[in-house]
């Protein structure tokens, strides 16, 4: 009886052995950004935990819960030697693996996309069913859950506001100065143009001296060619006055004058002198 008593005993302890260590076994979702906006996408990693029990080939099974309305699957990655396959509505996962497990280990990180349609608020992704096997020896687990917040579209701050009114006001400003440059060039280009004759600095006084012909010819050659040299168009009107030699021509006839009126009064001063 004693023996009997003992067996029972020992078989009840490995069954409670056996329980524990598939609560130990567990799975946590969790996710890349715990806040993010309406068009974003979120990764979801689905992490085991405690995935100990001895046999070389390990594999885990389970099932998703989801807002469809909220949330669209773009994809799933496997990790750490995982492998596996999502069925055909993106809730089912079945994933394998040969080897050893580690305290914790992500098994697969999938991809959802947030609806542009989405409002603030929380969405939660579940996993129910789970179920973890070494080599065959399946045991269930608890289900996970995890959640994460869809928050506002963010606005630019005051600050950035302020910012941007500082530089439109600068742009308009330098706007205004250039503007106001360019009236004053095309104010000032028309004195540049301004005739010789009419710049009293410029004007040379006619003299009696006369240059020959050519050094008045080369002088006038030299700088029209210094003009023509300089690619600048020239606008400036020379104010050439009375010839040169025309001033020597009134000289003479002034002489001649003053000759005769002298030579007149000499004769009315001898008439006079005889009477």
């Amino acid at each position: 009886m004693k023996k009997v008593v003992s067996i029972i005993t020992l078989i009840i302890l490995i069954m409670i052995s056996t329980v524990s260590m598939a609560a130990d076994a567990s799975l946590n979702i969790s996710f890349d950004n715990s806040k993010v906006e309406a068009g974003d996408e979120i990764k979801t990693s689905l992490t085991v935990k405690d995935f100990t029990r001895d046999g070389d080939n390990k594999a885990i099974e389970l099932k998703l819960s989801y807002d469809t309305t909220k949330l669209e699957y773009k994809s799933i990655s496997w990790k750490n030697s995982w492998t596996g396959t999502i069925s055909s509505d993106k809730t089912g996962v079945v994933a394998s693996k040969t080897g050893e497990v580690s305290s914790s280990e992500t098994v697969a990180e999938i991809t959802f996309k947030v609806k542009e349609s989405t409002a603030v608020g929380n969405i939660s992704i579940s996993a129910s069913d789970i179920v973890t096997s070494a080599d065959g020896d399946e045991l269930q687990s608890a289900n996970a859950s995890g959640s994460f917040e869809v928050v506002k579209l963010s606005s630019p701050t005051q600050g950035d506001n302020g910012n941007n009114n500082n530089n439109n006001n600068n742009n308009g400003n330098n706007g205004g100065s250039n503007n106001a440059g360019s009236q004053n060039q095309g104010t000032n280009k028309p004195e540049e143009n301004k005739p010789a004759s009419q710049n009293p600095t410029t004007q040379e006084p006619a003299t009696s001296q006369q240059p020959s012909a050519g050094t008045s010819g080369g002088t006038s050659g030299g700088t029209e060619k210094a003009k023509t040299s300089s690619g600048t168009k020239d606008n400036t009107i020379i104010d050439k006055g009375l010839p040169k030699t025309g001033a020597s021509d009134y000289t003479i006839e002034i002489g001649v004058v003053m000759l005769v009126i002298g030579a007149y009064l000499y004769i009315r001063y001898s008439q006079k002198k005889k009477i």
